[in-house]
């Protein structure tokens, strides 16, 4: 897959383990500083966006809002990871691979009703760490593979912050690429 790529994460310590997701794509646009008022100029001219940090349904904090779903459905192959993401491709109508609430930080996980006493800053951190490696691993896939080797490999084993995150990992997929993909997966079963 070879798309004109940017990403946004915002420069902030607390999301720097997201880093190695885009670490290999080295003709990327790499966006973290907040002030950059050509966010929207930079989502027009990319293939695919990759959106990355904190965030909450309205959008990814300093980067995207509501103002920037028109552009993001003319995309393909986005990713919004941040707190709540679903919640935001779902209102505006758009397709990628998102994540509900995740935990990146322990705070999180007492905020997500997760009991004290069966997590640690060193369940997040394994975590954290495992997501981002996976999701680089198969930045380059299309999107159903890059989800199916998440569900694969981001695998619990007691880790109850993995579990609630990997709970809340979902590729949502216009109804037409759904249809294809499912036609194309009975075909290769007859």
């Amino acid at each position: 897959m070879n798309l004109k790529t940017l990403v946004l994460h915002h420069d902030d310590r607390s999301t720097d383990f997201l880093k190695p997701i885009y670490a290999g794509l080295h003709e990327a646009t790499v966006v973290t500083d907040s002030s950059d008022q050509n966010v929207t100029q930079l989502i027009r001219e990319h293939d695919r966006v990759i959106m990355l940090g904190h965030g909450y349904p309205g959008g990814l904090f300093f980067m995207v809002n509501d103002s920037h779903a028109s552009l993001l459905r003319q995309k393909r192959d986005n990713l919004y990871i941040w707190c709540h993401a679903d919640q935001y491709v779902k209102h505006h109508g758009l397709t990628g691979l998102t994540t509900g609430m995740f935990i990146s930080e322990t705070g999180e996980a007492m905020y997500s009703g997760i009991p004290a006493r069966i997590y640690s800053q060193s369940t997040v951190t394994y975590s954290n760490e495992l997501f981002a490696r996976l999701v680089a691993e198969k930045i380059h896939a299309p999107l159903p593979e890059l989800h199916a080797h998440l569900l694969d490999r981001y695998q619990p084993q007691g880790c109850p912050i993995i579990r609630y995150n990997r709970e809340r990992l979902e590729l949502i997929e216009s109804a037409a690429a759904f249809a294809k993909r499912s036609r194309s997966a009975a075909l290769l079963t007859h």
